[in-house]
């Protein structure tokens, strides 16, 4: 972003307004008051909802355990202990079914002021898989916060009022001109760089300080911008490859769904995983586990196309999508070139290793219509893969589904027979 350079300050704005009137410094005053108060509300309704989050998810932690193991007494007493929080209008937690098994009210609200919500499921985890319990909705209401800013506001406003009626007159003018105009530039520029994806600097000729204002407020919005990219980048890729990371990867692949429909083309989705990752990740340590991460990373991204998307999944699990198939052949040819790049031997320290990857592959249409169908088909794929020996590839059946249900059904029956004894 190119920033206009402000230079020394020939006339001071503050002279201009003396030469007129003290007074009409006031008006100043009042905007930054106003701008004050604004932030101000906003960032204490910002902590109330920051406190709402976590006091939420701070108490459906220790829910959990109570509601898994039906232990309403331990759960009645926690919401008791809500009576105590100030901010609190009211909470509820509900069963898997729906159905509210404890409540507590705080106090009332009247007409005027908000409340926020929040609702967390209730999970609880085990070796056999997740199970949900009910969830927990708790409700605050910003009567405390808006008490505190209406003494705040009135306290700052009579003192205004006082000096603006006793000066207002004789400052109006000078304002209008030298404060008022300016501000409302400023104010137009906050406006519209607020509502747009790309900020644009605001041009100032002035050399006063105003446009020294200027050019730390264009200062700022090149910060922002620069930040906002960085943010962007980390929420959509993995830091430790910088490949996509899993929401940017389920966005591309509802991409590539909806114009492999539209232009009646086959994808495929390559689940792959680094064989015996973690003996390496346990014998070697953390930190060539992360290495040996990063080259993976690097081959596998260095045999793509341009076109299609690699992305790290979790742990030591990739994901590749490859678009504009014209057969499974080439999905093959591809799940073949990654395990060869993959398996050429790599130094960590001081250590020669050899490594393999299993690919599982799933294929657009036949294997799946959505992002979750054709991940779950080539992950089911990748187990099969596995289950042949390692370091090799084996493409999606509708007989694995099968085969994975009995799994299912066995484990599932032992588990049963294990808790009956």
């Amino acid at each position: 972003m190119s920033i206009p350079m402000i230079h020394r300050v020939s006339r001071g704005i503050g002279t201009k307004l003396l030469a007129v009137v003290l007074p009409g410094m006031l008006l100043g005053a009042g905007a930054m008051f106003m701008v004050f108060e604004h932030y101000s509300t906003r960032d204490r309704l910002s902590a109330l909802q920051a406190r709402l989050d976590s006091f939420t998810v701070t108490q459906a932690a220790s829910l959990v355990k109570p509601l898994w193991e039906f232990d309403n007494t331990t759960v009645d007493r926690q919401f008791r202990s809500y009576a105590d929080v100030p901010e609190l209008f009211g909470a509820q937690v509900f069963n898997a079914d729906g159905i509210v098994i404890a409540t507590v009210s705080g106090r009332e609200v009247d007409g005027h002021q908000r409340v926020f919500r929040k609702s967390v499921p209730l999970v609880q985890q085990t070796p056999g898989g997740d199970y949900s319990v009910g969830s927990l909705e708790v409700t605050f209401h910003d009567g405390r916060v808006m008490a505190e800013l209406k003494g705040q506001r009135l306290g700052g406003m009579m003192v205004l009022s006082v000096v603006f009626l006793l000066l207002a007159g004789t400052s109006l003018v000078a304002v209008r001109r030298l404060v008022a105009n300016p501000l409302a530039r400023l104010k137009a520029s906050l406006h519209h760089n607020a509502s747009v994806l790309t900020r644009e600097p605001l041009v100032w000729k002035g050399q006063d300080e105003v446009g020294e204002v200027v050019y730390a407020y264009n200062q700022l919005l090149s910060e922002i911008d620069q930040r906002t990219d960085d943010i962007h980048h980390l929420a959509y890729h993995d830091p430790l490859t910088g490949l996509p990371n899993r929401q940017l990867l389920e966005d591309r692949i509802s991409h590539a769904v909806a114009v492999a429909e539209r232009q009646n083309r086959t994808i495929a989705v390559l689940f792959a995983d680094i064989d015996n990752f973690k003996v390496v990740n346990d014998t070697l340590g953390h930190k060539q586990g992360d290495a040996l991460l990063k080259i993976a990373a690097e081959r596998m991204s260095g045999i793509m196309r341009g076109m299609d998307t690699i992305a790290r999944w979790g742990g030591d699990e990739f994901v590749i999508v490859i678009e504009n198939l014209t057969s499974a052949g080439e999905a093959a040819s591809v799940a073949e070139k990654l395990i060869e790049a993959v398996g050429v031997p790599v130094h960590l320290g001081s250590n020669l290793l050899r490594i393999g990857v299993s690919v599982g592959i799933s294929l657009y249409p036949q294997d799946g219509a959505d992002v979750t169908a054709l991940i779950k088909n080539a992950d089911m794929a990748l187990f099969e893969a596995k289950g042949r020996g390692r370091n090799t590839f084996h493409f999606f059946d509708q007989a694995m589904n099968a085969r994975a249900l009995r799994r299912l059904d066995i484990e599932m029956a032992l588990r049963q027979g294990i808790a009956l004894g």
